[in-house]
């Protein structure tokens, strides 16, 4: 099995239950709008983000809330300032299905690290990368980590995770007609 838990893991949830899978919470997950804890922990109190009143020479960031100068507004698209990029117009559009900066992989700097992947069908990598969720479960790996293959194979390899038979079925079979698509049955 390999190692899951590359990038970084947001350990300060401590009843964060992900369910049968042993991906750790990117910290990037928490405050996103999606419910990555069983229990919802990952999105409560994420209101407060948003409280913050920038001054009238700040630019307010879409997502959580920080306030930059003006001067940093479309500065550089080397030089993303908004942990959601929204301050670098280029990286804020919808990504295509490999991260926006190559260079960021792996790099625990400020410009790399703290990037956010904030868009509804992203998948975070856990490293900065992130991919389009629409491409999951994918047969390939997307992720440099192998993040997004370690998921597939988990939630490929046994369906003990899913409780409800019909359920369970109905997700068997999707798998099984999206394998044989293109193919004429006789």
């Amino acid at each position: 099995m390999m190692n899951t838990t590359t990038g970084t893991c947001y350990s300060l949830l401590s009843s964060c239950d992900r369910g049968p899978w042993p991906l750790c919470l990117d910290w990037r997950e928490v405050c996103d709008q999606k419910i990555d804890c069983l229990n919802g922990e990952d999105e409560q109190w994420c209101e407060l983000l948003e409280t913050t009143q920038c001054v009238e020479d700040e630019y307010r960031c879409h997502y959580g809330g920080q306030c930059i100068p003006f001067e940093f507004l479309r500065d550089s698209r080397l030089s993303v300032d908004c942990l959601d990029a929204s301050d670098e117009p280029e990286f804020y559009s919808v990504p295509s299905y490999q991260s926006f900066n190559w260079k960021c992989i792996n790099i625990p700097t400020f410009q790399c690290e703290e990037r956010t992947g904030r868009h509804v069908r992203s998948f975070p990598c856990g490293d900065g990368e992130y991919i389009l969720r629409s491409i999951m479960p994918a047969p390939r790996t997307f992720c440099s980590n192998r993040r997004d293959y370690e998921l597939t194979r988990i939630l490929l390899t046994s369906f003990n995770y899913i409780l409800d038979d019909h359920c369970r079925q109905a997700i068997f079979c999707a798998l099984h007609n999206s394998r044989s698509f293109g193919k004429v049955e006789t």
